[in-house]
């Protein structure tokens, strides 16, 4: 929510590497449950389901953590996703436009 944002902002701020103009994007699986009973009594409906780990070869319940953070790896914009329904181009796409990162233009590095 907007207090865990605030509170990530406020901390990447007091990073000396805050000011540089490069900033590092991956994403996640975020794991969220691992029996039937947990995901049928879980309130996180909107945002979690079954999706595939490929690093870790392996099939999950939850959700996917998109990160934005500095060289140093101070988190400046975060998101949560439904794994199925995420395509990390267009989540990327987005976070970048709602979430200030960094205090103005820079190059951002992700992996795809």
């Amino acid at each position: 929510g907007p207090v865990l944002f605030a509170a990530a902002q406020w901390l990447a701020r007091a990073i000396p590497t805050w000011h540089e103009k490069l900033r590092l994007m991956d994403g996640t699986p975020l794991r969220c449950a691992a029996s039937h009973a947990t995901v049928n009594r879980s309130g996180l409906g909107e945002i979690a389901g079954y999706g595939r780990g490929k690093s870790h070869h392996a099939f999950y319940w939850g959700a996917k953590l998109m990160l934005i953070t500095t060289a140093e790896g101070a988190v400046t914009a975060f998101s949560l996703a439904h794994p199925k329904e995420l395509d990390e181009r267009k989540q990327a796409l987005h976070l970048l436009h709602v979430q200030r990162c960094a205090p103005g233009p820079c190059a951002v590095v992700c992996d795809k």
